[in-house]
């Protein structure tokens, strides 16, 4: 197996650890609500909830830390691929279940479970296995720290906009029933 540019790398390690930085803060804002989305999914026992939302926030900025911490970036990254598949499977249950109207408790407003967020969770996954890929020794210059803040603002905008247009896709799907209905 090849190395992984070290350019790629720092973009990968900064959009990965400001996607958990942001869900931690987004989770711990608002506890109550990660409650009671733990408790939709219906996935743990009622004893289990209310320790899963205050341990899970502390969990995600704990991986959003150790990403930017060398040492702990292998770990931080095995960690949050498990998290991932752990969301992904939580979401693929509940809409084969039918459930798709409980809030994914992805975010800062409360919006619906949709495959959208399986796919989602699984790319996210790749990106942070691609960290334990090791790192070319090339060595980063001032040219490539803009390259990588630059890579990283349209990283974060691509992101932003995917979610913005399920969001968005969602809501006009939701409005077409309610006038077809």
């Amino acid at each position: 197996m090849g190395a992984l540019d070290p350019l790629l790398h720092a973009v990968l390690v900064a959009a990965l650890a400001a996607l958990w930085l942001h869900a931690g803060i987004a989770k711990l804002r608002d506890l109550a609500r990660l409650e009671g989305v733990i408790a939709d999914y219906r996935l743990l026992p009622d004893a289990l909830v209310q320790p899963a939302s205050r341990a899970l926030p502390v969990i995600e900025l704990a991986v959003a830390a150790g990403l930017v911490a060398s040492p702990a970036r292998e770990a931080a990254a095995l960690v949050a691929v498990v998290l991932l598949a752990v969301y992904a499977a939580a979401v693929a249950v509940n809409l084969r279940r039918g459930r798709t109207s409980i809030d994914c408790g992805c975010g800062d407003a409360p919006r619906p479970i949709h495959a959208w967020l399986v796919g989602r969770n699984a790319v996210l996954a790749a990106a942070s296995l691609a960290l334990l890929v090791p790192v070319g020794a090339r060595a980063l210059g001032w040219l490539d720290a803009l390259n990588a803040a630059m890579a990283l603002v349209a990283v974060v905008g691509l992101y932003a906009t995917l979610e913005q247009w399920q969001h968005n896709r969602q809501a006009m799907q939701a409005a077409t029933r309610m006038e077809e209905g």
